[in-house]
């Protein structure tokens, strides 16, 4: 059971405004629970933020976005797929980075919808020659 319960229940409504010189707002999660939970509705924004830091997260950040994948040896890309997660929209941010040193390989770019709705394709300078790992990450993605 959650301390503090609010819904906004009009569009355009706010369910909790906080202001604060120092802090509007703080949340403490216990150890199997969250402090915060942010749930925005289809055209809604769940966490605005103005002046800063719109979040500040000090430990682990958990993306639902996000991964690791392996390209085998002799690949020179992989698709990721999002369409159980919402899919991609078009002007959704696709980032990856190689977690595995490779001399003279780099991603050379993340094409999202491609090469179908929903993917997200990883392209590499050349193949591999051993197996790589790749992280990749996903921002502004309907959820």
């Amino acid at each position: 059971m959650g301390a503090i319960a609010a819904y906004g229940d009009e569009i355009g409504s706010t369910a909790i405004f906080a202001q604060g010189d120092a802090v509007g707002l703080e949340a403490r999660g216990g150890p199997q629970g969250s402090a915060v939970v942010a749930i925005a509705g289809r055209e809604g924004t769940a966490l605005t933020g103005d002046w800063g830091a719109a979040i500040d997260v000090r430990g682990p950040a958990i993306f639902s976005r996000s991964g690791r994948l392996t390209l085998s040896a002799g690949r020179s890309y992989a698709d990721i797929d999002l369409r159980s997660k919402g899919g991609l929209w078009s002007t959704s941010l696709c980032f990856a980075n190689l977690m595995s040193y490779r001399p003279g390989v780099h991603v050379a770019a993340v094409r999202a919808n491609y090469p179908i709705a929903g993917k997200a394709r990883i392209y590499l300078n050349r193949a591999v020659s051993s197996p790589t790992y790749v992280a990749w990450v996903v921002l502004n993605a309907p959820g």
